[in-house]
Parts: C-alpha cells; sequence; structure tokens
C-alpha cells in the first residue's frame, strides 16, 4: 500500500477527538516524496491543536512508487486512470473515517492532488460529512467557481 501515516507517540483518549489531515499528492503520485513535509506537518499540528489528537496520513497513487520511478518501469496510467485513482482514494479515505470515532478531516491536495481531493469530497457524503477543511496547494485548476456540492 502507498499510504504513510504519522501519530503522535502517546495513545488519544477515547473523548478526544482525532484530527485527520490527509494529504493527496500530485503526479508522479508517490507519497515517499512527501515524507519530510508529512512528519512536519503532524509535529507543527499537534503542537496548534494541543486538545485534539492529530494523525497525518498520506495517501499515494495507485501503483505510483518510487521503485517503479527508479527503474523506469511504466506506469501503467492507461490501467488506473484519473477515475481509478479518485475512488482510490474515495475508498481509503471512507475505511478511515469507519474506523476512527470522533474524527474530523482535513484534507489537502497538491497539483492533481486538489482535484482528486474535490471530487472525493463531491462523491462521497461520508467523507463531505467529516470533512472540516480543503486546503489545495497548487492547484492544477482554477477553482474560483467551482460550484457547491
Amino acid at each position: 500500500m502507498n499510504i504513510i501515516e504519522f501519530n503522535p507517540e502517546y495513545q488519544y483518549l477515547s473523548s478526544q477527538t482525532i484530527l485527520n489531515m490527509i494529504f493527496i499528492p500530485g503526479n508522479p503520485g508517490t507519497i515517499e516524496f512527501y515524507r519530510d513535509f508529512l512528519k512536519m506537518l503532524q509535529t507543527k499540528s499537534s503542537n496548534n491543536f494541543q486538545n485534539n489528537y492529530v494523525c497525518v496520513t498520506g495517501i499515494g497513487h495507485y501503483n505510483h512508487h518510487l521503485k517503479t520511478i527508479y527503474d523506469n518501469k511504466d506506469f501503467e496510467h492507461d490501467s488506473y486512470g484519473l477515475e481509478y485513482q479518485i475512488n482510490h482514494h474515495i475508498k481509503i479515505i471512507e475505511n478511515i473515517i469507519q474506523n476512527r470515532q470522533n474524527i474530523q478531516i482535513i484534507i489537502i491536495g497538491h497539483s492533481i492532488g486538489c482535484y482528486i481531493a474535490i471530487e472525493s469530497i463531491w462523491k462521497s457524503s461520508l467523507i463531505l460529512s467529516k470533512t472540516t477543511h480543503l486546503i489545495n496547494l497548487m492547484p492544477f485548476i482554477l477553482c474560483d467557481n467551482l460550484p457547491l456540492p
């Protein structure tokens, strides 16, 4: 699985709200490129949201791995197109929500990850109901006139 998750060292209390920041990368979609960024995000966020249990989860695109890039292998983009990637992210995010109580989601997208994040929120009422913020980092699309779901 192409997922990286950073949690604080301690266990959260069941009465605490889980603030789960979910990061969706741009192309080539390998989450390993963002490891240092995600770790820093978790550390800084834990300091700023001390009343919450902060978790940072990075979800890479299906079939996009560093090994594939370094071996110069084809990514098989035709087999796992954009719609497939959106559905892949929806399934993982819904699973995260269903396995954690008292959860709030902040979704962060980078480049094409912004589009995947927006589509995930529009297509899943569960994700929409738990998402408090959507942050688009350098989106590849103009987001000014998007209709609300």
